[in-house]
This record gives structure tokens, C-alpha cells and sequence, in this order.
């Protein structure tokens, strides 16, 4: 609950990653899987409202300065729906703008990903890549080119020779193939 903890103390951060969070704990138990939680989280429906209120990211937000953030979900997120990302960065960048911060409050929603990807290496390498450069710029690391790279990383690698190698798969794979096989 980072984000819950960004809204608590956000003088003690440079920078903050919300990976699909769940910031509206008086919904959350009424979309796809989060009547699941009640357990871990309590219920909005008892007693717990109380309670959740006090730390539910989405319901603390003030009118403050806050560390640059990058909240991040995917549009098919049916563990923790994108809703949840979509209000907490608009009351983020709400409220933090009354209070004239400067810092840059982003979303970043995965397209045809659900919770934990789905979308395929190329996301998950672009979600990382995105990641990584939020950091660096909080950090103040400049990155080089991914091209300079490149061109220093192929001087100082030698060329390693590839064996063609072909094996018969064995044990539980062959047995499936072997199925397979004999279904056509």
C-alpha cells in the first residue's frame, strides 16, 4: 500500500511506484475479486468503514505537495480494476495542483494487460523500460541512447560460436507429444 503511505508522509519520498493498487477501500469489495479481501482488508459494508477510511489513498488525499508518482494498471486488470488508478490520479493531480506541485503525478495504464501483464514480452519489457526511466529522472541519472549502448556493448563482445543442437524431448513432454501425435 505505497500509496497509502505516499498520502500519509509524502516529504519522506523523491518518487513513487503504485503498481496496480487498490486506493478506494470503501469500493473495493464491490468489483470483480475484491469481495475476496474482506478478510485481509476488512468491509466498508460493517464496521470497517471507519477504519478504512483513515487510510484509504484514495479518500486521503489533500490539498499538499506530493513526490513525483507513476501509478500504474491495465485496462483489463480483473483482480484490480483500472477505476481504482483512474480516481486516485485525478485526485492526486487535483489537489496537488491547488497546492502548486510541481512534480509530475502520472498514469500509466497497460493496453490488453491484465493483473500482472498478459500483454505479451514487448509490454512487459516497455512497462519496465518506463519504469526504470521514472527512477532515473527522479534520481537525476541521465540514461544514455540505447544505441550508444549498443555500439559499445558489440566492441567489447566476442562472437560466441552456436551449436546446432536437436533433442528428442523425453519424459512428460514426449508422453503429451506422443498424444498429440496420435490424435491427427
Amino acid at each position: 500500500m505505497v500509496t497509502a503511505v505516499a498520502n500519509q508522509r509524502p516529504g519522506l519520498f523523491a518518487g513513487v511506484i503504485g503498481q496496480v493498487p487498490v486506493t478506494d477501500m470503501l469500493r473495493y469489495q464491490h468489483f470483480t475479486g475484491g469481495h475476496m479481501w474482506t478478510d485481509e482488508y476488512g468491509s466498508s459494508d460493517e464496521e470497517g468503514a471507519k477504519y478504512l477510511l483513515e487510510y484509504s489513498p484514495y479518500h486521503t488525499v489533500k490539498k499538499s505537495k506530493y513526490p513525483a508518482m507513476l501509478i500504474m494498471s491495465a485496462d483489463h486488470d480483473d483482480r484490480v480494476v483500472p477505476l481504482h488508478t483512474y480516481k486516485y490520479v485525478a485526485e492526486l493531480q487535483y489537489k496537488s495542483s491547488q497546492a502548486q506541485n510541481t512534480n509530475p503525478i502520472l498514469m500509466r495504464i497497460e493496453k490488453d494487460g491484465g493483473h500482472s501483464g498478459g500483454a505479451g514480452i514487448e509490454s512487459h519489457i516497455s512497462e519496465e523500460a518506463d519504469v526504470y526511466a521514472f527512477m532515473a529522472k527522479i534520481a537525476g541519472i541521465e540514461l544514455k541512447s540505447i544505441d550508444k549502448q549498443a555500439v559499445e556493448v558489440k566492441k567489447t563482445v566476442k562472437k560466441v560460436p552456436v551449436k546446432n543442437v536437436t533433442k528428442e524431448p523425453s519424459g512428460a513432454v514426449a508422453k503429451q507429444m506422443s498424444k498429440i501425435n496420435a490424435t491427427k
